[in-house]
Order: C-alpha cells, then structure tokens, then sequence
C-alpha cells in the first residue's frame, strides 16, 4: 500500500472530519418534524393580547454624565446610554488592560481618566501610541 505524502494528510483529516464537526451545534431552528405549539385547541381563534415587552433599558447612566473630561472611568465599564437609548460600549482589549472610547475624541484606559483626544482619536499620537503598545 502507497504512503500519502505529508502534505496530503491533514486535509484529508480535516474533510473526513467535516461531516462529524457539522452536527455539532445548535439545532434551534424548526424543521418539518417539528410540530406546532399552540395554546388554543386546534380550530379555535386566538383571543389573547400579544405580551407587552419584558426586556427592560439596561441600567446604565447616560453618556454625556459619564465621558467628562478628567474624570475616572470605573472599572468595570458596562456602557453607557446614548439620548435616543442606545447602548454605547467600545472597548479594545489589551494583554493586561482594556482602552474604551466614546465619540470621536474620548478615550480612557479601564479604571483611568478620561482624556479628550485633539483634533480627534485618529490624529492624536497619544492615542496612537497607547493602541500600538497595546496591541503589539
């Protein structure tokens, strides 16, 4: 029996491997066996109300009272909420540190100030420097 050349193997590994690998996962989508839930005996019209909304707005301070200037941003930093109720969260994660930013100009390491970027974040070498140390 021929011996496959080293370069041959681990391809063939993987594709017989694929088959295995793609039944795993989550199987949340209906298929056809599936049967239908229904509250209501079958036939009988639904009078019920759809269900008011659960989710309720994420308790977060708003944004314009947490990125000032000078200030600390607490550690750990969950986000903030925007005026029209969004969630703004960015942070970069770092080997021992996170950085977060807000707008254009706003930045803090996790736990630090708050500093203000000029002209913006993009053009001020601080910034720079600290996202290039921070991610090699």
């Amino acid at each position: 029996m021929a011996r496959l050349p080293h370069r041959f193997v681990l391809p063939i590994a993987l594709l017989a491997a694929l088959p295995a690998l793609a039944a795993c996962g989550d199987d949340s989508e209906p298929t056809a066996r599936d049967e239908p839930t229904s509250a209501s005996p079958t036939g009988a019209p639904d009078t019920s109300e759809p269900a008011a909304p659960t989710s309720t707005p994420p308790d977060l301070p708003a944004c314009a009272d947490l990125w000032v200037e000078g200030e600390v941003l607490a550690s750990p930093y969950a986000g903030c909420l925007e005026p029209d109720g969004a969630v703004s969260k960015s942070l970069i994660g770092c080997v021992n540190r996170k950085v977060a930013q807000h707008g254009d100009d706003l930045y803090a390491i996790v736990g630090g100030r708050i500093v203000r970027a000029e002209p913006n974040r993009n053009h001020n070498d601080v910034y720079l420097d600290l996202l290039a140390s921070c991610t090699g």
